[in-house]
């Protein structure tokens, strides 16, 4: 079996109905709503916690901090639910207005990301940020000098082997990754199980940092990130979405 987790961090509207499309359109998996402890969540969703895993709360300029580490609601997800076999995980400003197997083919694959890089440049802000941290913590350093990216932390499958190795990673060296942002963590970790791969060859084209930099399609299939400023700013484009 396989399984959908619904990422978020507050709730609205927005929030609620998007959830209910996700359900409503892929009623062949089982989908929970995840966030963690302390924020107003869906009704029913799984409650993450931090204390088990590294934190970023030395990071300068990563706030609000769950920004820098939504890679610990995959671990979590895995905590509350570790017996399937598929694991995707989408944010609740995610746009899409197909199933997830209608835009992305994840069967067979352990990891698939969006806009992965497995050699990512020295000028990454967050690299930079994180050879910082470890100027003053020489072992890790020594442990870890191979980087990779994960990409976003949205439209993310893992099969159950390669999650469990991620979470279990770092619980086992939790001081070695502190002060790493999701992305940097993410894929500097399953470089070490895996080579990170792209959930679809064109996926710069639908998942991006930023709205400006994606040509909004909505009479295609799509899976669009971010796209709740689009659904709202919008009465035209909130139909479509």
């Amino acid at each position: 079996m396989n399984a959908i987790f619904y990422t978020h961090h507050y709730r609205d509207g927005f929030v609620d109905d998007n959830f209910k499309k996700l359900r409503q359109l892929n009623v062949e998996w089982d989908i929970y709503s995840i966030g963690f402890k302390g924020n107003t969540l869906l009704p029913g969703s799984l409650i993450a916690k931090k204390d088990k895993y590294p934190t970023n709360a030395r990071i300068k300029d990563a706030l609000p901090i769950e920004w820098s580490e939504a890679d610990l609601l995959f671990c979590e997800a895995y905590r509350h639910k570790p017996n399937y076999n598929y694991y995707f995980f989408i944010e609740y400003d995610t746009i899409f207005n197909v199933p997830v197997l209608d835009f992305f083919n994840i069967e067979g694959e352990d990891f698939l990301g969006c806009n992965v890089d497995n050699d990512p440049g020295l000028d990454w802000i967050w690299i930079q940020n994180f050879e910082r941290f470890i100027e003053r913590h020489k072992d890790v350093a020594l442990y870890d000098d191979s980087y990779g990216s994960g990409g976003q932390t949205t439209c993310v499958s893992f099969n159950n082997t390669m999650l469990r190795y991620y979470r279990n990673e770092l619980i086992k060296n939790k001081d070695y990754y502190e002060s790493m942002f999701s992305e940097l963590r993410l894929g500097t970790v399953l470089k070490k199980y895996t080579t990170l791969r792209n959930i679809r060859s064109d996926i710069s084209n639908y998942i991006s940092w930023n709205p400006d930099w994606i040509t909004f399609n909505f009479k295609n299939p799509y899976f669009y990130h971010p796209g709740r400023g689009r659904c709202l700013n919008s009465k035209t484009i909130a139909k479509s979405c």
